[in-house]
């Protein structure tokens, strides 16, 4: 076999395992893709909640809701609303 012949033996083996590398890159890089849309959906879902939260609380607070708004069990009963002063 001539010298040639052999480098490009040696050539196409190296292609071969480039291309094996590439294969794997690949995968590696779908499922960090694939691990950061996870993330990222989660932490959508974390600000969406927040949101909703924060603008219950602000109404509240604005309205003062919270202080005449309760149920009577939260405020105590009739009786001791009566002789109490609740």
């Amino acid at each position: 076999m001539a010298e040639w012949e052999k480098e490009i033996a040696e050539l196409r083996t190296d292609v071969k395992y480039i291309r094996e590398d590439v294969n794997i890159m690949q995968k590696q890089i779908r499922d960090l893709n694939k691990t950061s849309n996870m993330g990222l959906g989660g932490l959508k879902v974390f600000l969406l909640i927040g949101g909703i939260l924060g603008a219950i609380w602000t109404f509240i607070k604005i309205t003062d809701w919270y202080k005449t708004k309760l149920p009577l069990w939260s405020r105590g009963t009739m009786v001791e609303q009566k002789y109490y002063g609740g």
